[in-house]
C-alpha cells in the first residue's frame, strides 16, 4: 500500500515547426499541438510541492515529445501522404506495448500456476491478458486518431 500523494498533471505544448514530406519533398510551416501527462509522488506527504513540480516537468517533456510524434505522423498538405517509416515505427511501438501487457499478465498467471498449482490462476490471468492489451490500445489510440486535428499548415 502506498501512503502519500500522487500528483498527475496534463500539459499542452504548441510550436511552429517545418514539415518535410518524404514523398514529394514539400516543405511547409506547421502549427503543432502536443499533449503530455506526468506524475509525481510524495511519499508520506513529505514533499507535495516537489511532487507537483516533478509531475509538471514530466508532463511538459511528454507534450514536447508528442509534438515531434504528431508532426512525424501528419499528412503532407501537398500530396496527402504520411511518412511511411514514422507510421511503421508508431504501429510497432503500439503493438509492442499491447503485446507486453498481454505477455506480462500471462507470465504472471503462469508463475502463480506453477507456485500454487491452481488452475484458477489460468482462468483469472488468461482473460486478463487480452483485456489489458485492449486497455493499453484504447489509452494510446488518441495519439493516432487526433493527429490531423493537432496540425495546421500555415503556408499551403
Amino acid at each position: 500500500m502506498y501512503v502519500g500523494k500522487k500528483v498527475t498533471v496534463t500539459q499542452r505544448a504548441e510550436d511552429l515547426r517545418v514539415f518535410h514530406c518524404h514523398d514529394c519533398a514539400t516543405a511547409a510551416t506547421a502549427y503543432v499541438v502536443g499533449v503530455g501527462q506526468g506524475q509525481g509522488n510524495s511519499a508520506f506527504f513529505l514533499d507535495n510541492s516537489g511532487a507537483a513540480v516533478r509531475a509538471d516537468k514530466c508532463a511538459i517533456e511528454a507534450a514536447e515529445r508528442n509534438v515531434e510524434l504528431t508532426l512525424s505522423l501528419a499528412r503532407c498538405p501537398s500530396c496527402g501522404q504520411r511518412d511511411a517509416a514514422a507510421v511503421r515505427g508508431f504501429w510497432l511501438r503500439y503493438a509492442f506495448a499491447v503485446a507486453a501487457g498481454v505477455g506480462l499478465l500471462w507470465s504472471l498467471g503462469g508463475i502463480v500456476y506453477s507456485l500454487e498449482g491452481s488452475e484458477a490462476a489460468l482462468w483469472i490471468f488468461g482473460p486478463l491478458g487480452p483485456v489489458t492489451g485492449a486497455a493499453i490500445a484504447w489509452m494510446e489510440a488518441w495519439k493516432w486518431t487526433t493527429v490531423d486535428q493537432r496540425v495546421a499548415f500555415l503556408d499551403n
